[in-house]
């Protein structure tokens, strides 16, 4: 083994792959985009009639539907092990900014207080679906763990196939957000977890070719539906569908696949991602169509507007998580923690 390559090696044990991190950044934007198009917009109502100019529409609604997706399989193909700290850690930074962006809505001429008072409960009240289904996730990651190790490559695939075809056919049913459940991220998290235990290689070219393949065909799909059956619009872009599953796996592994690099301080400053998603989608409607009155008034202020508020979310988000730190370290001199943290050491 060559000296760089085992200079490389301690690196990625000590560092995180810099182009997940970056990768994990632009999902965090996808998602930001999506909302401003699906909610600003109000193309989440596409499905009720015809939308002009809807060609440019189309195609940056396929290509940032994936993004919900991407997320999931990083997670699912990097694993996941369970911490009692770490997930202390998180419901203590979603109860700060659950209640932050509930009183910046309040005082913005939102709804009553009243309504908010799940805020206290982001997870149970499921204020940001996704990350309520993930923690789900994690919650069971153990014995998820546990069952995959215990079954073969043959019971791991039908397992796999059952529920594929059990997600992707519900679109049958045409119902609007399909995939947005606990169902759907766990089934892209164990495909995930499939690649990554079995080493199931895909070329570069070839991802990048899927994933644009299946983009501009969706971007066509929603064109002609748009067109002449406007009830199908909305319903093509559920998270489930064949083709934006399969730009989700594409896109994923295209990024894995990328020569590693580590950057520390490159990771400490996006280690804070999710809270772009987190604090925009907390601010909802009405934040995302102040953003696309901005980009009405002039496309330049629209695209400062988003740079800023990436900027201002991940500055924010780098403040809780070390408050946070601070909270569970206070909270963890408590006998009760500490008697609940042998229990899963």
């Amino acid at each position: 083994m060559s000296m760089d390559k085992q200079l490389n090696d301690t690196a990625s044990l000590k560092v995180r792959n810099t182009n997940i991190e970056v990768f994990r950044l632009l999902l965090m934007l996808s998602i930001f985009c999506w909302h401003i198009l699906m909610h600003g917009a109000g193309l989440k109502n596409m499905s009720d009639g015809y939308v002009n100019d809807f060609v440019y529409k189309a195609f940056l609604c396929a290509f940032f539907a994936p993004a919900t997706y991407c997320f999931m399989f990083v997670s699912g193909f990097y694993g996941i092990n369970f911490s009692l700290s770490k997930l202390g850690k998180l419901e203590l930074s979603l109860i700060i900014v659950s209640l932050l962006c509930s009183f910046i809505v309040y005082f913005l001429g939102g709804q009553a207080l009243r309504i908010y008072l799940g805020s206290l409960f982001p997870i149970s009240s499921c204020r940001w679906w996704f990350i309520t289904y993930y923690v789900i996730i994690y919650l069971l990651s153990p014995i998820i763990n546990k069952g995959i190790s215990n079954i073969n490559k043959k019971q791991f695939t039908y397992l796999l196939c059952g529920l594929i075809i059990y997600n992707t056919l519900s679109i049958v049913r045409l119902l609007d957000n399909g995939g947005s459940n606990f169902l759907g991220l766990l089934t892209i998290f164990l495909i995930a977890r499939y690649f990554k235990i079995y080493s199931i290689q895909l070329s570069k070219k070839i991802v990048v070719l899927i994933y644009l393949f299946s983009g501009l065909l969706l971007t066509l799909l929603l064109v002609l539906a748009n067109s002449y059956c406007p009830v199908l619009t909305f319903k093509l872009l559920n998270y489930n569908t064949p083709l934006i599953m399969l730009m989700a796996i594409s896109s994923s592994l295209f990024f894995i696949k990328l020569k590693p690099l580590y950057n520390k301080k490159i990771n400490k400053i996006l280690s804070s991602c999710l809270y772009i998603y987190l604090f925009t989608d907390g601010l909802g409607v009405l934040f995302y169509k102040f953003v696309q009155s901005c980009f009405i008034n002039s496309y330049l202020m629209g695209v400062a507007v988003v740079v800023m508020s990436i900027i201002v979310c991940l500055l924010m988000g780098l403040f809780i998580d070390r408050l946070s730190e601070v909270l569970l370290r206070r909270i963890g001199k408590s006998m009760f923690w500490q008697n609940m943290s042998r229990v899963f050491v």
